[in-house]
């Protein structure tokens, strides 16, 4: 938000977890900034409410922000899996903006392939798409990147782990992610673009930042891996790096951009696999939440 060209007239910050009144502060473009406990006031001078909050939106303040004619983009989760609610990524159904007052975000993993299946889809058919993804920590936040730094240094020190906000140990270890979760990134891929034949698996990773997406899928017409990255190329949302460079976590943190590397099956023609790495604090989930502010402001 604070790099975005925006223009913002007053912005405000609310947390269900302030406990009294400048109690806890925060800062925006330099600028100090009280957090306040959520009220139905909040909405009086808003046009636009970004929802990050672990616990959604109460229905009340739903139906407030509603009467006061406030948008609401739901970064929570919350409506995910509300039919009534559009999952939006810029770039591909953002039109479904118009006539509606409350749109989410879908998980940083949907926005990342759908992104790249939508790209592959303006001229090639695309199928049997299964995909791996590696979720980093700073899917927990601050917290929980702090609290795998933590529980980095207790294993080399032999002491106690903690666990309060991963719940598990992610240092030097990977996890499987449950079965309910996939199933709902399936679901938004269904949602946004259509797609009924993707799998996906979800591995928890140690790592800081970045998810990164191994995708293994059949593209008809056996195309050349030139011909799929001159097709990525059209979209400034992707960068193709040279061949003898594979995009990692490690040097994609802190770039902008979906980065990919494509390679193809010597043994089975027609059939390749994608690796995707974007850092989700600056490209795909929080860029996607900017781009849809950008078109709102417009619309007004």
């Amino acid at each position: 938000m604070e790099r975005s060209s925006i223009p913002i007239g007053k912005i405000y910050f609310y947390d269900f977890s302030v406990e009294s009144e400048w109690s806890l502060l925060t800062d925006f473009k330099g600028e100090p900034y009280v957090v306040k406990y959520p009220t139905e006031d909040m909405f009086k001078d808003a046009n636009i409410i970004l929802v990050a909050s672990p616990e959604g939106i109460d229905q009340k303040f739903l139906l407030k922000a509603m009467e006061e004619g406030t948008f609401i983009i739901d970064l929570s989760n919350s409506f995910n899996e509300d039919e009534n609610v559009p999952l939006i990524v810029d770039g591909i159904n953002h039109e479904l903006i118009k006539g509606v007052s409350i749109i989410a975000n879908p998980h940083p993993i949907s926005i990342i392939l759908s992104l790249v299946f939508h790209q592959l889809r303006k001229k090639f058919e695309i199928d049997n798409i299964s995909s791996v993804a590696f979720q980093p920590v700073s899917e927990f936040q601050e917290e929980g990147v702090e609290e795998f730094i933590n529980q980095t240094v207790a294993i080399l020190n032999a002491t106690h782990i903690p666990r309060k906000v991963l719940k598990e140990q992610r240092a030097f270890d990977l996890i499987p992610e449950s079965e309910k979760n996939e199933r709902k990134i399936v679901r938004e891929l269904e949602r946004i673009l259509g797609i009924k034949s993707s799998s996906i698996t979800i591995i928890k990773a140690p790592v800081f930042h970045c998810f990164a997406v191994m995708t293994f899928l059949t593209i008809s017409g056996d195309p050349k891996i030139e011909e799929l990255e001159a097709e990525f190329r059209k979209n400034p949302k992707f960068k193709i790096l040279a061949r003898n460079q594979t995009p990692t976590p490690a040097s994609v943190a802190g770039r902008d951009g979906i980065f990919i590397k494509i390679s193809k099956n010597a043994d089975f023609p027609s059939r390749y696999s994608i690796w995707t790495v974007s850092d989700n604090f600056r490209t795909g989930f929080a860029k996607n939440a900017i781009s849809i502010i950008q078109r709102i402001v417009l619309m007004q």
